[in-house]
């Protein structure tokens, strides 16, 4: 689609036809897609109009020129939107002349408030078969589009009845495809202000003539033509002469490039200006600047003019001074420059010299060398001590540095281009870093320097003593040293003679007393670091081993004892200690010392030979002091005295003799009554001892009292009674008679029928039966059983 805004009266360089288009004749062509703006105003010489009951009011002739057939139609949009704006138009050919128009093919005079359109837009599209709209009220503004062919042509009137403001055309229809239905209008350059020197002030002579192969180089198909106004361009009246002298400085010359063939032309402008003889200065932004700062050359003059200069007398180089005359070179200048400014000219726009004048104009910038510092002083000092930073550069320049990062401080070099700085006791690292260095000129010229210088400071060694304990005489303890890693520690032992030693990678160091048997005092005196330089300082700090001296104790009270009796043990030592002892090998025991020294042990009764034996003494002290002791105490035990008295059998016929057996300890002694009369018997060197008591009449009866020897006694309590009985009276019984049993002179007795017969029925007396009286008296082979 193909936008188009058509403009009653002209203000840009755009395509037009000629005179005021109000009328046919001077009606606007056409002349390719272009944009057009008009605020119509009038009716112009005549009203031309006729068709749809309407007539003109403002009105704007157009013609166009078919080249490209096919449909064609438009929308016609007014700037302003406002329903009350109300544009109508009349559509007259093909190819009628403006003095025979006839009656329109097309037109559209509906009124959008009066018809109640939503859209004041006007025009003709394939929508609709009318070809007539309105007036006021009837229709909705739109007619169908043409139907054209190339080489016809066509007049349209446009006009607003009502309202205000300008239109945009935008054209549709097949026609419009490609390169569109209209011929395109002839080519006009833009060229530059035509430029001439003069002597005389704001007067100079021009060849137009020079212009026309700028503005459009074919000069056979079209024709240029110079006004001095736009009105007289538009209307292709009073054209100007090839030579021409310019009315004012500057002055706008119109130009028409009119095509011979399509009668299309275009408008353009350029500007005729007359210049005086160039002229040129130059300045500078600084006589003296700093090396690599930013400096300026300025050369003011004839506004733009051409200038030639060169640097330091080197090549010549060009500039164009701007419109207000003024160009600057400005750079960071490392030496001492000169510009020499040696002509300045006045070009066309083909670059050729219209005038010029040759100069001697030279301005120097003096440049000062940048100043430079160094720092040195990197080393190595102990903890609170000093050294010397050492500057040196420029002469009489000021360094700034810092210290560690801190604020900026300065100092100043001497005319030997030399400064020392003591740094002062130092505690920790200090790095002096440079910051910048000025110069003592003027100006003052700065740089930013880097440099460094780093003192590194070691700390004060330190180191402590631990290890103050209590031990046992004849053990050992540890010292303990902590401080600075890899520190050297010098140290003394009961004030004796310095002795060293060294500490580890994390500072640390332990030392072993050995065995020692009396106390001894471990005092610091120095630390030093294996660092270069060494740094040391003087130290105290004591860690004393008490020793304790150990415990001691014996054990007496070895003694014979009877058996079953007790005796005393008794230890002796140091007051307090803690007596380990065993008895015959057993577990250990303990027994207490009393403040004395001393103490006492029961044994109990014993029974056995028993051996206390020493095993340890501990002290009663912190720590506890333990020593193995040796050292006993046998307690001997006499064997256990006995005795007791036995008899062959408690119960002897009257007129038998009775026979006490005292067995027991061989040799001792024991004491007895006999019915309650004291008497005593020593027993033989077997242990034994008999008491014969010849044909008792009455029982007797022993008690034991006790048994002794030389040495212990025993009380006894055994008894032992013999009965005597009486003989028992024998009554001979009547002889048994049995009958044989045929076979033999055998027979069966049964021999216990003649016991009551026998006892006389006395209770309590067994009879037994024997062959002979030898058998009898001796108590053997009774006949059994008793009945045979």
């Amino acid at each position: 689609m193909k936008v188009f805004k058509l403009v009653l009266f002209f203000v840009f360089a755009l395509s037009y036809s000629q005179n005021q288009p109000n009328d046919c004749v001077n009606a606007v062509t056409i002349c390719g897609n272009g944009n057009f703006s008009s605020n119509s105003s009038g009716i112009g010489t005549i009203q031309e109009v006729s068709g749809c009951s309407g007539f003109e009011h403002n009105s704007i002739w157009l013609k166009i020129n078919i080249v490209q057939g096919g449909t064609l139609g438009f929308d016609l949009i007014p700037n302003d939107p406002n329903i009350n704006v109300d544009y109508d138009f009349w559509v007259y050919g093909p190819n009628r002349p403006c003095n025979a128009l006839g009656s329109p093919i097309r037109c559209a005079t509906t009124n959008p408030a009066a018809a109640g359109l939503s859209s004041n837009s006007t025009g003709m599209y394939g929508s609709t078969v009318l070809t007539t709209t309105g007036p006021g009220a009837n229709g909705n503004g739109y007619v169908r589009w043409l139907t054209v062919t190339a080489g016809q042509s066509y007049y349209i009137a446009i006009d607003r009845p009502v309202g205000d403001g300008g239109f945009t055309i935008q054209w549709t229809g097949t026609a419009m495809a490609g390169t569109g239905a209209f011929p395109t209008p002839p080519l006009v350059n833009s060229i530059p202000n035509y430029i001439t020197c003069s002597s005389t002030p704001n007067i100079g002579l021009f060849d137009l003539n020079t212009r026309r192969a700028l503005l459009n180089s074919d000069l056979v198909n079209n024709t240029i033509s110079f006004h001095t106004t736009l009105a007289n361009a538009v209307d292709n009246v009073a054209p100007l002469p090839n030579i021409y002298a310019n009315s004012s400085n500057p002055q706008t010359i119109y130009t028409r490039v009119t095509n011979n063939v399509s009668g299309c032309f275009t408008t353009g402008t350029f500007n005729l200006v007359v210049s005086t003889l160039p002229t040129a200065t130059t300045t500078t932004s600084a006589s003296t600047i700093c090396q690599g700062n930013s400096a300026s050359f300025t050369v003011t003059g004839t506004p733009n003019a051409t200038i030639e200069y060169n640097i330091n007398g080197g090549a010549t180089q060009t500039a164009i001074l701007d419109t207000s005359g003024t160009f600057s070179l400005t750079s960071n200048l490392s030496t001492t420059t000169t510009f020499n400014l040696t002509k300045v000219l006045v070009l066309d726009a083909l670059g050729n010299t219209i005038c010029s004048s040759v100069l001697t104009e030279s301005d120097t910038i003096t440049v000062l060398p940048l100043p430079t510092a160094n720092i040195s002083g990197s080393s190595t000092i102990c903890s609170n001590t000093s050294t010397t930073i050492t500057f040196w550069g420029t002469s009489n320049s000021i360094v700034t540095y810092t210290v560690n990062g801190g604020s900026n401080q300065t100092i100043t070099l001497d005319s030997s281009g030399n400064a020392t700085l003591n740094t002062g006791n130092l505690t920790t690292t200090s790095t002096y870093s440079l910051v910048s260095v000025s110069s003592a000129t003027t100006p003052v010229c700065t740089q930013l320097i880097s440099d460094s210088a780093v003192v590194t400071v070691i700390p004060q060694p330190t180191a402590s003593i631990s290890g103050t304990t209590t031990i046992c005489s004849g053990n050992s303890a540890t010292i303990s040293f902590t401080g600075t890693p890899n520190a050297i520690v010098t140290y003394t032992v009961n004030g004796g003679v310095n002795q060293t030693i060294t500490l580890d990678t994390v500072g640390n160091a332990s030392l072993s007393t050995g065995n020692i048997s009396s106390s001894e005092v471990y005092n610091l005196l120095q630390v030093s670091t294996q660092t270069i330089p060494s740094c040391s300082q003087t130290l105290s700090g004591t860690a004393t081993i008490s020793v304790l001296p150990l415990a001691t104790a014996s054990i007496s009270g070895s003694s014979t004892i009877c058996y079953n009796t007790s005796t005393t043990i008794t230890f002796t030592g140091t007051p307090d200690a803690i007596i380990t002892y065993t008895v015959n090998g057993g577990s250990n025991q303990t027994i207490a010392l009393d403040s004395t020294g001393n103490a006492t042990l029961n044994t109990g009764n014993l029974t056995s030979n028993t051996t206390y034996s020493l095993v340890s003494v501990g002290s009663a002290t912190i720590p506890v002091c333990t020593q193995s002791i040796s050292g006993s105490a046998t307690v001997t035990v006499n064997p256990i005295l006995m005795a007791s008295v036995s008899t062959t059998s408690s119960y002897v016929c009257q007129g038998s003799n009775v026979v006490f057996t005292f067995s027991g300890t061989p040799l001792a002694t024991v004491s007895y009554t006999n019915n309650s009369n004291p008497q005593i018997i020593v027993l033989d060197s077997s242990g034994v001892g008999l008491l014969t008591i010849n044909s008792p009449v009455s029982s007797s009866t022993i008690n034991l009292l006790s048994v002794s020897d030389s040495n212990c006694s025993k009380s006894l309590s055994q008894s032992v009674t013999v009965t005597i009985y009486p003989l028992p009276v024998v009554v001979t019984p009547s002889p048994m008679t049995m009958c044989s049993n045929g076979s033999s002179n055998q027979a069966i007795f049964n021999l216990p029928l003649n016991d009551s017969a026998i006892t006389n029925g006395a209770s309590g007396l067994t009879v037994t039966y024997y062959n002979s009286q030898a058998d009898a008296d001796a108590e053997t082979n009774a006949i059994t059983p008793s009945n045979t």
